[in-house]
């Protein structure tokens, strides 16, 4: 009885699709893998996949945009939340002659 390989079938699934699209989703995949750009990297991916055109600039452009800003207001968002840190002190010393 012949085994279903499910190498194969991801192998021929993959190159069906164009390379641009491969290589689009593995980039997707691993700056999803990084925390800090869990939300921006999908944002950015389906803003530029979404085609739209504003003032003549492209998809591709409003993408980088849109991840751009979601990217300030999730790093913004991070700053206000933090605990202040301890307050500095100034270690003077002082010699006595």
């Amino acid at each position: 009885m012949p085994r279903f390989s499910w190498a194969a079938a991801v192998t021929g699934l993959l190159t069906a699709f164009p390379r641009e699209l491969v290589v689009a989703i593995a980039g997707l995949a691993a700056a999803v893998r990084d925390e800090s750009h869990r939300e921006t990297a999908p944002i950015t991916f389906l803003v530029t996949l979404s085609g739209v055109v504003i003032a003549g600039a492209g998809s591709a452009f409003w993408g980088v945009v849109a991840g751009a800003v979601a990217l300030f207001v999730q790093q913004y968002g991070q700053q206000r939340r933090a605990p202040p840190g301890p307050a500095p002190t100034s270690k003077t010393t002082t010699t006595s002659s």
